[in-house]
C-alpha cells in the first residue's frame, strides 16, 4: 500500500467512526474523543485531516450522501412512471437506510435541524441538494399529471414531499426498530403511497 492509499484508508476510517458518533448523538452531542477511539487514532491526527469538528461533520455528511447516490445509480428506476416510479425511488431509500442506519440518523438530524448550516455555506449547499433531490422525483411524477389551473405546482410539491417523507420514515422505523423485512416494508409503503396519492391527486388533477 502506497502513502496515498494509506492516507485515504485512514481518512475513511475516521469518517466511518464519525458516521456512527454523529448518527447516534447529532452534531452538538457528538464527541471527537469517541470518534478518535472508534477510529483508533489520536486527536492530533484527526485535526491534521480535518480542520475542525464542523469540517469533519461536513465531510462525513458528504460521504454519506455519496454512498446514497452510488446506491441509487445501481438501481433501475428510469423506465418506470407514475406511482410505480415514486414507489421504486422511495423504496430504494428504505432499503438503503435499513442497511445504513447511522447514515439515516445523521442525514435526518441534519435536515430537521437548521442551526448548523446557517453560517456554513458548504452545509447550506448540502441542505439544498437534499431538498432538490426530493423535489426532482416529485417533479417527474407531476409532469405526467394535468393539474387544475388553480393548483400551485410548487406548493403541491412541497406538501407532497413532506407527506411522502412522513410515510417513508414510518417504514424505515418499522424495519430498523420492529424488524419488518425490507421487501415487506417496500410493498406496504407502495400500497400506502398509492392510496394517499390517489386521494391527493383527485384534489389537484384536472
Amino acid at each position: 500500500m502506497n502513502k496515498t492509499e494509506e492516507k485515504a484508508l485512514t481518512r475513511n476510517k475516521m469518517i466511518e467512526a464519525a458516521i456512527v458518533e454523529f448518527g447516534l448523538h447529532g452534531y452538538e452531542g457528538a464527541s471527537t474523543n469517541q470518534i478518535c477511539a472508534g477510529a483508533s487514532i489520536s486527536k492530533g491526527l484527526l485535526y491534521h485531516y480535518f480542520k475542525s469538528k464542523e469540517n469533519l461533520f461536513e465531510e462525513t455528511l458528504r460521504y454519506c450522501m455519496e454512498d446514497f447516490h452510488r446506491a441509487e445509480q445501481d438501481a433501475c428506476c428510469g423506465k418506470l412512471a407514475g406511482i410505480d416510479y415514486l414507489a421504486a425511488v422511495y423504496g430504494l431509500h428504505i432499503a438503503f437506510f435499513a442497511a445504513h442506519p447511522y447514515h439515516y440518523q445523521l442525514i435526518a438530524q441534519f435536515v430537521t435541524s437548521g442551526a448548523l448550516s446557517e453560517n456554513n455555506q458548504a452545509l447550506r449547499r448540502c441542505r439544498e441538494e437534499i431538498w432538490q433531490y426530493g423535489l426532482k422525483a416529485l417533479s417527474r411524477f407531476l409532469d405526467n399529471i394535468s393539474l387544475k389551473p388553480e393548483t400551485d405546482r410548487k406548493q403541491a410539491m412541497e406538501v407532497l414531499i413532506v407527506l411522502i417523507g412522513s410515510i417513508q420514515r414510518k417504514y424505515i422505523s418499522a424495519v430498523q426498530q420492529n424488524g419488518l423485512a425490507v421487501k415487506d416494508a417496500q410493498q406496504q409503503f407502495k400500497r400506502e403511497l398509492r392510496d394517499t396519492l390517489g386521494l391527493i391527486c383527485r384534489g389537484i388533477a384536472a
